[in-house]
């Protein structure tokens, strides 16, 4: 590890932030419970996304936890939480099929969702006419089952607490992040609290583990890098290696 620290340079910082649109939320009036709930029978979720900083809800705790699962998938670019369904034109009639969630990737390749709590063998009947005019549309559908969405306790639990995190330390630090990929070995792995010593010795001697878990979350979720957030709770103990 020392020898491949050695050959790399630091540079210098070039932080920037999204605390503005942040404060920007904290203006947001929804109008009070009665319009809330006013067409979601007491069934809506808010919260923020991280990444986009803006107000996204869900009308349950499943569709939240598959958006979760979703929007921390390396690679992934955007979550329409917002998307409604499919619109096309049947014997002349416009319709819609509806769906819970549109993802983009950076290959451009699009999934949308149908979340479900039925069992996978007997999915409804919105899931066979939306198989049929997802592949008109060139988008992957998926049915998303309970089962599958909350099959790994520890994935959602850390990244829920990632999700938190995003949101009370948004400072996105590019130089950093590379700096963070440059001490990650290109083969092996290596603990989070290796990683953060490995930093403060010979580029950032003022790093925090707040610091360090911020870039860890934008380099997973871009794909550059892979922490094992699927078998244990994240802490210092947590792996990471290059992707």
């Amino acid at each position: 590890m020392e020898n491949i620290l050695q050959q790399r340079t630091a540079t210098h910082s070039n932080t920037c932030s999204s605390n503005t649109g942040l404060f920007a939320l904290r203006d947001t009036r929804f109008g009070g419970l009665k319009k809330r709930y006013a067409a979601n029978r007491f069934k809506l979720l808010r919260t923020v996304d991280p990444f986009q900083v803006l107000n996204v809800e869900f009308k349950s705790p499943l569709h939240l936890d598959n958006w979760l699962l979703r929007v921390f998938t390396p690679c992934v670019t955007f979550c329409d939480t917002a998307f409604q369904g499919l619109k096309f034109i049947e014997a002349g009639k416009n319709r819609i099929v509806k769906a819970d969630l549109l993802t983009t990737f950076q290959d451009e390749i699009q999934i949308v969702d149908l979340v479900v709590k039925g069992s996978p063998n007997q999915p409804p009947d919105t899931w066979y006419q939306l198989e049929q005019v997802s592949t008109a549309f060139g988008i992957v559908p998926k049915l998303r089952t309970e089962d599958e969405i909350r099959s790994n306790p520890i994935l959602l639990q850390n990244l829920d607490r990632w999700c938190q995190h995003r949101l009370c330390h948004t400072v996105v630090d590019r130089d950093f992040q590379e700096q963070v990929l440059n001490a990650v070995p290109i083969r092996g792995e290596i603990t989070v609290e290796e990683l953060l010593k490995e930093l403060k010795a010979f580029w950032f001697a003022r790093a925090t583990h707040e610091h360090l878990e911020s870039a860890l979350i934008d380099l997973y979720r871009n794909g550059d890098l892979l922490v094992n957030v699927s078998d244990l709770s994240y802490c210092p103990e947590s792996i990471v290696r290059s992707a």
